[in-house]
């Protein structure tokens, strides 16, 4: 909740920093709300422009005593308008006079020369109490780049829009990165032997496990192929040959079987009945069978993987 709390006053705290900042220099408030500054004078030239060309303007006004211009209020170079951008502002103070130069570049042009306006700026002074000060917009006149063709040679085109933003290539790439990522996730997986269904290298158990799992519910009996597979897989866990009476081979190379020593002592005995005196064998139940050999292949793995650490 407090993480939450803080998120909320930090997000509250930057949109207030963006508002302010946006609203520095200029505003749409009426120029009748901010009073000019006391003793205005503007230099600039007021024709003889056209697009590309910089219009230099020279303020210079008066403060009251102990008063200065804060420097934040200032305008920010860049765009102004969509014709009209901040090259340079410089801004010098000796003692009650303040002199103000801003820099102008024009990026557009007109069909006939035409009277344009620079926007108003407002400043901020500081002093015994803060006020607000305006240096109004001045007016020049903007030359076209080239002379306008005759009105019936004019054909008129709606703005283009801009161009869409290209959503599809960032989400194939994304895609990709995120399909490969889990690919070699899976691999790094596999390779830690952290994947359940999908041991690493499994043992002899493990594969006998994992093709007697069709086996696990139901309540058929195993047959001699059957018997003959699992009887390979605990001699290759012995490293030998198990029979009925001497399963001890089995105990000796993996001890960590003897959780199901007894089950396996009597799954060799019925199982050699099966192969050499079939008239006395007991059926053997798969599912039976299979509970023991998933006991099996579970401390198979975790053996191997402790051996691998």
């Amino acid at each position: 909740m407090k993480m939450l709390l803080k998120s909320v006053l930090y997000l509250l705290s930057g949109l207030a920093l963006l508002f302010g900042l946006s609203s520095h220099g200029f505003t749409k408030d009426s120029q009748s709300a901010v009073p000019v500054a006391k003793h205005l004078q503007v230099k600039m030239v007021d024709s003889g422009y056209t697009m590309g060309d910089k219009v230099a303007m020279q303020a210079t006004f008066e403060l009251a005593k102990g008063e200065q211009i804060d420097p934040d209020s200032l305008p920010l170079a860049g765009r102004v308008l969509p014709w009209l951008d901040i090259a340079q502002v410089d801004l010098a103070q000796s003692g009650q006079t303040v002199t103000l130069k801003v820099v102008w570049q024009l990026f557009a042009t007109v069909e006939i020369a035409q009277k344009i306006s620079t926007p108003p700026m407002v400043l901020k002074a500081s002093g015994k109490q803060a006020y607000q000060l305006q240096i109004p917009s001045q007016a020049f006149y903007y030359s076209p780049v080239l002379p306008l063709p005759p009105l019936k040679d004019i054909k008129r085109r709606t703005n283009q829009a801009p161009p869409a933003f290209d959503t599809t290539t960032p989400m194939i790439k994304f895609t990709a990165c995120a399909v490969l990522f889990g690919l070699l996730a899976l691999v790094w997986a596999w390779l830690s032997d952290a994947l359940p269904w999908l041991p690493f290298k499994p043992g002899p158990m493990a594969e006998l496990a994992r093709s007697l799992k069709s086996l696990a519910h139901q309540n058929t009996t195993l047959d001699q192929a059957q018997l003959k597979q699992i009887h390979q897989a605990l001699n290759a866990s012995a490293g030998e040959s198990l029979y009925a009476g001497n399963y001890w081979p089995l105990m000796n190379n993996a001890p960590y079987f003897s959780c199901v020593q007894a089950k396996v002592d009597a799954f060799i005995q019925a199982s050699w009945q099966h192969f050499y005196a079939p008239p006395q064998a007991q059926p053997i139940l798969a599912k039976e069978v299979y509970a023991w050999v998933k006991q099996m292949a579970a401390a198979e793995r975790i053996y191997r993987k402790q051996q691998t650490k």
